[in-house]
């Protein structure tokens, strides 16, 4: 998500001294590309994910800050990225709602 916020960023900067309009402004292409390598292994890993509450929310988290760093207006990619944030929070309490779930299974069979 930090480097899907800084790719907006960057691309918000030469917008508000330039006036150039948002879908004519590229973001770095080196920062575009590391956002696409880090939500390629997400997938992978997510592959891996058992619970599919927590899988689907990967995905459509995934799919917000891909769609925020491409949107072609700054609007579009500022409601993607409110939303990812909503998404992420969700995500972390299913996280740790499951790592919960497995402590409690470590403490019950410890016994």
């Amino acid at each position: 998500m930090f480097r899907s916020v800084r790719v907006i960023h960057l691309r918000r900067k030469p917008l508000s001294e330039t006036g150039t309009v948002w879908s004519e402004i590229a973001g770095p292409v080196d920062e575009s590309e590391r956002v696409t390598a880090a939500f390629a292994q997400v997938r992978v890993l997510n592959a891996r994910v058992g619970d599919e509450n927590l899988r689907s929310l990967v995905n459509e988290f995934a799919v917000l800050q891909g769609t925020a760093v491409g949107a072609d207006t700054q609007v579009q990619a500022e409601q993607s990225l409110d939303k990812g944030v909503q998404t992420f929070s969700v995500l972390n309490d299913r996280i740790g709602d499951l790592l919960s779930t497995l402590n409690d299974i470590e403490v019950a069979e410890s016994r």
